[in-house]
């Protein structure tokens, strides 16, 4: 019971810890692949990396809390998974079947080899849309100008009229919620986003989410190209 309830703890504890980025886990596991493949045992190759320069604070507390793990006598697998979150279900479902087959380093650097290649699509993902983000930006300001300044100019115009089209009732409303009430604006943006997280991060609705990105238009295909590779 104590062993569980200490288990437990340290989830909740490292249940907030960022996720390992590709290029990290590439990295993580192309030298602990080599320093096994060298004879050098587990716990000291996790010694060594926990050690080196340049780690971020939070990369090397979940390196020492695996290492932590494995001179307790854990297998790497458990402790990886025990960490929830930080290191990817792939990795660890990879680091199980590796454990049993006695090939531990061998799987590593494969590992190495399939984060390597997700890095550099993901950048190339991210270069091909860099284009369209800015082309958003550049209209949600255009817009932003056209509603908060220009637009109120014109509102003189059409003072004379009993009654006004329905659209442009509309646009003249949204004009004076940003010029009035602009304050609105980030608070609903921020309060969307929060709810967004909120509600993506439940387990079936993040599966549904999924299976729609594979079916989009122009991404999915992309998409379905990456996740197959």
């Amino acid at each position: 019971m104590k062993q569980r309830n200490r288990n437990g703890a340290r989830k909740w504890i490292l249940g907030r810890s960022r996720p390992l980025k590709p290029l990290e886990l590439s990295e993580f596991s192309r030298e602990l692949g080599t320093m096994l493949q060298s004879g050098i045992p587990i716990s000291r190759a996790l010694d060594i990396l926990s050690g080196e320069a340049g780690l971020r604070s939070r990369t090397r507390e979940q390196y020492e809390a695996l290492l932590t793990g494995i001179r307790r006598g854990e297998p790497p697998s458990q402790v990886m998974e025990e960490q929830n979150g930080a290191f990817p279900p792939l990795m660890i479902s990879m680091f199980r079947a590796a454990e049993s087959a006695g090939n531990l380093d061998r799987t590593a650097l494969r590992l190495a080899e399939h984060y390597r290649r997700e890095h550099r699509q993901r950048a190339q993902v991210a270069g091909a849309l860099l284009y369209p983000k800015f082309l958003l930006a550049l209209l949600i300001l255009t817009a932003g100008l056209l509603t908060g300044f220009v637009l109120p100019q014109f509102a003189s115009l059409f003072e004379w009229m009993d009654e006004l089209p329905l659209p442009t009732r509309i646009l003249y409303g949204v004009t004076g919620l940003v010029s009035e009430r602009w304050y609105l604006i980030p608070a609903g943006a921020a309060a969307a986003l929060f709810l967004w997280r909120a509600v993506s991060s439940i387990p079936f609705v993040r599966e549904g989410l999924d299976r729609m990105k594979l079916h989009l238009p122009v991404l999915g295909g992309l998409l379905r190209t990456v996740y197959t590779a």
